[in-house]
């Protein structure tokens, strides 16, 4: 998708809802571009550049049960504190592997992973 249109984008993209607050929070180089100028506008950056970079321009609603359960690593690598949450595994790796964040996600994942990998 890389190159399509921004208004098609802001429709396609699966983070609908954005926050600048959450954004530079969790991308600490992006809020040093913001900061020096170098991105003008985050919002911009994050349809034409960071949701293909894998980043997520929104907090993710991650149930935390629904998560650790489905994925018993996650919460050992919690209990054993190399992750803090669901959540900070979900926005840092467990996106990219395609995991499920919440029951109701299922099928916007399904259809994300199809597209990207049709094979």
């Amino acid at each position: 998708m890389p190159g399509c249109c921004v208004p098609c984008c802001r429709r396609w993209s699966p983070t609908r809802h954005f926050s600048e607050a959450f954004y530079t929070a969790t991308y600490p180089d992006i809020a040093q571009a913001y900061a020096s100028g170098r991105i003008p506008d985050l919002h911009q950056h994050f349809i034409e550049a960071g949701f293909f970079e894998g980043r997520m321009g929104a907090s993710p609603d991650v149930d935390e049960k629904f998560y650790t359960t489905t994925y018993r690593d996650v919460g050992t690598a919690i209990r054993n504190g190399d992750v803090l949450s669901g959540e900070d595994h979900y926005v840092r790796s467990g996106a990219a592997e395609g995991r499920v964040p919440n029951p109701a996600a299922q099928a916007v994942v399904d259809t994300w992973m199809h597209a990207l990998n049709p094979t």
